[in-house]
């Protein structure tokens, strides 16, 4: 005979959503949280010191990123000389969570496949996100115009999921981007005496580690222009068969920073990404609704993104960056370099 416990893990796997919307008519959760709560985010710097100039680990709830930034010198791009590159790529691996499987070499892995394009997905999304943010001035990672630049790149390694790994994974990498440090530098023009071309040049560039027993150069902090903060939010609409109101908003509800079970009942997704200090809005982007979703439909057969909806998202999103743009500014050890 199965005990209380099994039975309701059982209840979970059979029917998620009927099980979850046994918690969210009562205005809470399974962990407790009340329904516009986030899970108890910690973020930490300097985590990577050996290979990064920059490394940062974010922990929401169970869910554990950390996000390195390597750096090498390149050549600018012909449109734009004075600038600099920043890229990002997303990792995992079957042991940060049964999401991820293990790659096979079957193409009638139809389960894999599409693991592997929502991984894919995730990473392109954050680096338009990141792109369209002007994080950091890419100017300042120019060297020599039209010669050579910084090239930076972030490796976002998912250590194990947990429920919204957009959000953790874009805050791990604009706490290493804060984090760095970019080497010293000593360019010196090589005329190659063998060269035809007289006008040509070879530029080097040598990095000077920074000694411990002097003072770091200020000048090599990046300079962040923006701190972006995400924030996820699931849509969840909980069918209410005594209620023959017309208005959906009784059993419509957000769910803020949804775990992997919440994410897998959720019939929506509405990612925000904003700026407290510029009360700028960078990104406001659902996913799925009541044409996409398997659930049952609102009793208008509208879609669940209302502009009030919409509204109420940005301003939950705008309080989160409240509370963790004090903890992306303690990644950066020159606080004055934050613009």
């Amino acid at each position: 005979m199965l005990d209380e416990s099994s039975l309701l893990e059982t209840f979970q796997a059979l029917d998620p959503q009927a099980y979850l919307s046994k918690f969210v008519k009562q205005h809470t959760r399974e962990d407790g949280r009340p329904l516009h709560q986030s899970r108890v985010t910690s973020v930490v710097s300097s985590v990577l010191i050996r290979n990064t100039v920059g490394s940062a680990m974010v922990r929401l709830g169970d869910t554990k990123v950390v996000a390195g930034v390597t750096v090498q010198v390149g050549n600018p791009c012909a449109s734009r000389p004075n600038c600099g590159e920043v890229s990002l790529s997303l990792h995992t691996s079957p042991l940060c969570g049964k999401t991820f499987g293990v790659r096979s070499t079957n193409n009638n892995n139809n389960n894999n496949s599409s693991t592997i394009q929502d991984v894919q997905a995730t990473e392109s999304y954050l680096n338009r996100i990141l792109q369209s943010c002007d994080v950091i001035d890419l100017d300042d990672l120019c060297i020599e115009p039209a010669k050579t630049a910084w090239k930076l790149g972030i490796h976002v390694e998912v250590l194990n999921h947990d429920g919204n790994l957009i959000d953790a994974a874009f805050l791990a990498a604009v706490a290493a981007l804060a984090n760095v440090q970019l080497p010293s530098i000593l360019p010196t023009d090589n005329n190659d005496k063998n060269n035809n071309n007289n006008n040509s040049s070879q530029v080097q560039i040598i990095a000077v580690p920074h000694s411990s027993n002097e003072q770091k150069d200020k000048s090599s902090f990046l300079k962040l222009q923006s701190i972006p903060i995400p924030l996820s939010i699931g849509v969840f609409y909980s069918n209410n068969n005594n209620n023959d109101d017309d208005d959906d908003d009784e059993t419509c509800f957000l769910l803020v920073d949804p775990n992997s079970m919440e994410e897998q009942a959720c019939h929506g997704m509405v990612h925000v990404v904003v700026d407290s200090q510029t009360q700028q809005i960078y990104s406001c982007q659902t996913i799925g609704g009541s044409s996409h979703h398997n659930g049952p439909q609102n009793n208008n057969g509208n879609n669940y993104y209302s502009s009030e909806r919409l509204a109420a998202c940005i301003q939950i999103a705008f309080g989160r960056a409240q509370e963790m743009t004090p903890l992306i500014q303690s990644c950066n050890n020159n606080n004055t370099s934050l613009a």
